[in-house]
């Protein structure tokens, strides 16, 4: 006769794996919360190669990879294009406010703006984690083939999440799940290069409840092969719990549409000194592409570790190249990386390009 344990434990796969077949009927599209520095220069793939406090967020059955516990006082990133770098320099203030985003564009209509900025502030310890995030994206340009040439797409997320983990058969498989409660800000929409702009008028805000489901299953061979998927904002995530906390209004953001992501992963021990990770991710399975690129879902990324303190990466986002660097001191880290992505459409592909700072101090 089987023990508790092992009931529950069938009892708790079964109800997730109902979950997923249940939530694939929704409709589907990508909604990625947040991607991390460490896989965007590996080529985006994240969610098998994944093992810190961004777990969280990227996958939280790789919270079962998490050694000990800590604190994450500052987990920053910094992104832009060289666009929107010519355009604000250092001043990153200038990207808080759509109407000087605007008047930027407007003096250069060429140029094409990008600016991401995202904080984690976390505890983390073996298969559990708590953490306040915030994010803030805005991509704009002028496109004078359209009677209102200036689109926008801006984004600011604060957000509470939490996330949990269960280990089966000595740690090669994990399942991990997490809530967000996030206050979510929105401008998703095109205007006259004229027009007076604020995120008070023209902004949609609302706070919504989402929950990402992750597994991981790691074969017990030499490079540990492994296979991951992320069933994201699960049943879809609607920002009408209640009104926004800063510009309130009765507009609430759009839905984020439920999305799948799965992943593989390699983890060559070259010496004690010396790892590799290999890994890729196909995104957004159970949806079809509307870009001409035919690689815009594939993602594919390498990584060498040297005495966990150098770090090289490198990799292919929707098939163009991306690099980063990390070194790691005791209580901090330092990241660079550059990766290119689509934002083409249906007649042609087109690549803009970004690089990234990102700093980390942990206790």
């Amino acid at each position: 006769m089987e023990n508790n344990n092992n009931v529950l434990s069938r009892i708790y796969i079964y109800a997730l794996v109902l979950s997923f077949l249940f939530f694939f009927q929704e409709s589907f599209a990508s909604g990625i919360f947040y991607q991390s520095t460490r896989g965007l220069g590996m080529g985006g793939a994240q969610i098998s190669a994944v093992n810190d406090e961004t777990s969280v967020l990227v996958n939280p059955a790789a919270l079962g990879k998490i050694r000990g516990g800590y604190f994450s006082a500052l987990d920053f990133d910094l992104e832009m294009s060289p666009d929107t770098y010519e355009l604000i320099g250092a001043d990153i203030l200038r990207g808080l406010d759509p109407q000087t985003i605007l008047d930027d564009l407007n003096a250069d209509p060429n140029k094409v703006y990008h600016l991401r900025a995202q904080s984690l502030i976390s505890y983390a310890r073996r298969n559990f984690s708590i953490g306040l995030f915030g994010n803030y994206t805005v991509d704009a340009n002028i496109n004078t083939n359209n009677p209102l040439p200036f689109e926008m797409s801006y984004r600011n997320d604060l957000a509470v999440v939490m996330g949990f983990n269960k280990r089966f058969k000595e740690g090669r498989i994990k399942i991990g799940g997490n809530l967000r409660l996030v206050n979510r800000v929105e401008i998703e929409d095109n205007f006259l290069t004229n027009s007076n702009l604020s995120v008070g008028a023209n902004g949609r805000e609302g706070i919504g409840l989402g929950s990402d489901i992750g597994i991981q299953v790691a074969a017990p061979w030499k490079y540990l092969p492994t296979l991951s998927a992320v069933l994201r904002d699960v049943g879809g995530t609607h920002y009408t719990l209640k009104e926004g906390l800063f510009n309130g209004g009765s507009n609430s953001p759009e839905k984020t549409s439920t999305s799948l992501d799965v992943g593989f992963a390699l983890f060559p021990i070259r010496s004690n000194y010396s790892r590799f990770t290999f890994t890729g991710e196909y995104r957004d399975v159970l949806s079809s592409s509307d870009l001409k690129n035919s690689l815009s879902k594939y993602h594919l990324g390498f990584e060498w570790n040297s005495f966990d303190r150098f770090f090289l990466r490198a990799g292919l986002n929707q098939g163009y190249w991306t690099a980063g660097l990390e070194y790691a001191f005791s209580k901090f880290q330092i990241q660079l990386a550059s990766y290119g992505q689509e934002v083409g459409d249906t007649i042609e592909s087109k690549e803009s390009r970004s690089y990234l700072l990102k700093f980390t101090v942990r206790f």
